[in-house]
């Protein structure tokens, strides 16, 4: 008998598991069907809330798409905007954006060539590569940082 690769059981299992969820999908079109009772513990209350959900509550499967959900302001943008600042924040998963991902590589690059392995030395590399970062520096890695930015406000791809 051959013996079977992992990856044709992969594939085998792929083929199952869409087999699978499209018998699924064509049990629910048939006219016969009926689906699984309601188990007792959900009350009945609790289904009539279900089905009365408006689109905006129903779109997508995150709250992201509810309106007080949107409107709703993280608790670090009060604190900050309490004392007069203005609070931005930058896209998620955008590391090209942020000036201070910059910093800690320069800090990385910094702690790389000067540790020795050891606890106290680490200590004090901190503090002494992050001084060792000149204003002139910090302003390039915004510099840059701004120009992605306005690529992508020129519509730009990454």
């Amino acid at each position: 008998m051959p013996a079977i690769s992992n990856r044709s059981k992969a594939a085998t299992s792929r083929i199952h598991s869409r087999q699978t969820t499209q018998d699924a999908v064509d049990r629910t079109r048939d006219p016969d069907y009926e689906p699984e009772p309601t188990p007792s513990f959900i009350s009945a209350e609790h289904e009539k809330k279900k089905r009365s959900l408006n689109a905006d509550q129903v779109r997508g499967s995150s709250v992201a798409h509810i309106r007080d959900f949107k409107a709703e302001k993280p608790l670090l943008q009060v604190l900050i905007e309490k004392r007069g600042h203005i609070c931005l924040f930058l896209p998620k998963f955008h590391c090209e954006l942020n000036p201070i991902e910059m910093v800690w590589a320069e800090l990385k690059r910094y702690f790389r060539d000067h540790a020795d392995g050891t606890f106290p030395k680490a200590k004090k590399l901190v503090p002494k590569g992050l001084d060792r970062i000149s204003i002139d520096t910090i302003r390039r890695f915004f510099r840059h940082c701004n120009r992605y930015r306005s690529a992508y406000q020129l519509g730009l791809n990454p």
